[in-house]
């Protein structure tokens, strides 16, 4: 793994090259892009590299620790101790788009999405790549580009739908309509899956590899089999979740105190950081959920497992004693015992013990349950099976058909599972919440709770400020 850190820094150096002149996602200086991105995509090795530096985009800018806690903030799984203005705004469902924390995931994910199109481009017009190479790279570009406008689309709403790095053409985009989002989502999904390579391929080449670094064409069915899921096409769903869960070979579901160390199976596809020092973490949800004191009040290791979120645990889910864990603060009387996300274990390692898992094995299970649940004619008995092997894993008791019965009944135990499953990661629950059209009846509730009021227009994030008064197309909902 010595390489991963020249690729990273390799790969974000090229990455400063092609955003040179880039204030916001709209404005690119044309010439300098074209005389950068013409040198970058005449070697195998240069283009490999800009990928790579896409990726460490995500992981420089902890957008996998962001998102689960803005999000967490936002509903009900997480409790903020922070005193920032702009956390309390998201805790309290009060943002202001000035100065909103969801800003960060606004700009990062338009800067990941130039990335992708600036690679894309680059591909197209190079008549040097070797032509797997190529593939490869368009594919994983096209992946990565249809990854960022889903967050969008489900955190803010109707947003631009950015396919080119040309500056003109991005400086003058309203926002979009969801559908057509959506089917160009697929699109680039279904083309990134004939492109990707059946393996995982290698840092700096695309030899076969044993890390999960890069996107596969089974990380392009899973990610897929999500979208199918929100956009209510059941079939597919069921399809391309089956596809992952019947390659055995490559994946499984973990004991839950090893699912997410980085030799386990369950992982479809991760983040790599550099390769670790004393004082380097292995993933930044270990670094900044892992409380070693009381909760700090500064942007991390500031928040808690939420009231509502433990008590929605069973009494004997292992997942609450293994990816739960807390630190007591006895400098008071009585002492404080503070609970906090625990699924990332590893805060400081030489080590590679863990990775950030993007996409992983068990929300293919949940998936094709909700699918089986939802679909006509419906198949419960195929659900069942699915929860049960989630909730076996967690040491539950397995279901029965008739506990299952009506299927309301299913689809309300599904998302059950979803939030003890799926807490703490990459915004499930609060997207669930509004997919599901739960939001506003369980945020009245959780407004209670947080001392707050809650009006609907919350359940989408505000597009920043400064976008709206640069470009006259764009408007708040």
């Amino acid at each position: 793994m010595k390489n991963l850190k020249r690729y990273i820094i390799s790969g974000l150096t090229i990455i400063l090259c092609l955003c040179s002149g880039c204030s916001k996602f709209v404005t690119i200086d044309p010439p300098k892009h074209q005389m950068v991105s013409a040198t970058i995509f005449s070697s195998d090795e240069t283009a490999i590299a800009a990928l790579m530096g896409m990726y460490s985009t995500m992981q420089v800018n902890k957008v996998s620790y962001l998102i689960p806690l803005y999000t967490g903030l936002s509903g009900d799984e997480l409790y903020n101790w922070s005193t920032l203005s702009t956390h309390r705004q998201m805790y309290q469902n009060a943002l202001q788009p000035i100065d909103a924390a969801s800003n960060q995931i606004w700009n990062l994910s338009y800067n990941i999405i130039y990335q992708a199109n600036a690679i894309i481009e680059g591909c197209n017009s190079s008549e040097i790549l070797t032509p797997a190479v190529k593939q490869q790279l368009l594919g994983e570009a096209l992946f990565v580009r249809a990854y960022w406008h889903f967050y969008l689309l489900n955190l803010f709403g109707e947003v631009p739908l950015v396919l080119t790095t040309n500056y003109e053409t991005n400086a003058n985009l309203g926002r979009e309509d969801e559908t057509t989002i959506y089917d160009q989502i697929i699109l680039d999904l279904k083309e990134a899956k004939e492109r990707l390579s059946n393996d995982y391929v290698a840092l700096n080449s695309i030899s076969a590899s044993t890390e999960r670094i890069r996107p596969n064409k089974a990380v392009a069915s899973a990610f897929m089999a999500r979208v199918y899921l929100f956009r209510e096409d059941f079939a597919n769903a069921a399809l391309l979740s089956t596809q992952v869960i019947d390659n055995t070979a490559d994946y499984r579901i973990e004991p839950v105190n090893t699912a997410f160390l980085v030799t386990g199976k369950e992982a479809i596809w991760q983040l790599a950081m550099p390769t670790p020092t004393a004082n380097n973490p292995n993933t930044w949800e270990g670094s900044h959920f892992i409380l070693e004191r009381r909760p700090m009040n500064n942007a991390f290791n500031s928040s808690t497992v939420s009231g509502l979120q433990l008590e929605d645990f069973e009494k004997t889910d292992q997942r609450k004693a293994n990816w739960i864990s807390s630190f007591t603060d006895a400098t008071v009387e009585p002492n404080v015992t503070y609970y906090y996300p625990n699924k990332y274990r590893i805060l400081n390692s030489t080590s590679i013990l863990e990775r950030t898992i993007v996409l992983r094995l068990a929300e293919q299970y949940l998936i094709r349950a909700e699918a089986r649940a939802r679909s006509i004619p419906r198949n419960l008995e195929g659900a069942k099976d699915d929860l049960n092997v989630i909730r076996n894993r967690a040491g539950l008791p397995l279901l029965s058909l008739s506990e299952l019965t009506p299927p309301e009944v299913a689809l309300n135990y599904i998302l059950k599972e979803r939030r003890s499953e799926l807490f703490a990661e990459w915004g499930h629950r609060w997207m669930d919440l509004r997919r599901t059209g739960k939001i506003n009846p369980v945020m009245q509730t959780v407004a209670t709770y947080k001392g707050t009021t809650w009006s609907s227009s919350a359940a989408l994030w505000p597009i920043p400020q400064q976008e709206v008064e640069r470009n006259s197309k764009l408007g708040q909902k």
